[in-house]
């Protein structure tokens, strides 16, 4: 018996056809929103003063990006780690023959809607 897991770029392209558009864009959005917080303490902005965000910045751009990483990598993570199958022996090198990365076996799983985190629309 083996195991199998999706690869990191499997799990994204399922992520994407199961509806992770808009976690992703999020996390573009605030990833944008830190990289101006960066810019503007880097180039000391006027409109920042000595407040709160000047201050701790540090702290601020750590939260954001933290928060960017976890809107990122949430669903694909899931289903990169709650989809691993064991496979007899012979279903491993039948696909293993295909030398498509298991990319055939994960489309099946995913076309009968046996993937976890990532259902078939």
């Amino acid at each position: 018996m083996k195991t199998l897991s999706p690869s990191w770029s499997d799990a994204f392209s399922y992520a994407f056809e199961s509806g992770y558009l808009l976690p992703f864009a999020l996390a573009i959005a605030v990833l944008a929103i830190g990289a101006f917080v960066f810019i503007a303490r880097k180039n000391d902005a006027e409109w920042l003063g000595n407040g709160f965000l000047y201050e701790y910045t540090g702290v601020v751009l750590f939260v954001i990006f933290a928060i960017a990483l976890t809107l990122f990598s949430v669903k694909p993570l899931s289903i990169k780690t709650d989809n691993e199958k064991t496979v007899t022996e012979e279903t491993y090198k039948y696909y293993e023959s295909k030398n498509d990365n298991f990319k055939t076996f994960w489309d099946s799983v995913y076309q009968n809607n046996k993937m976890l985190e990532a259902a078939k629309k």
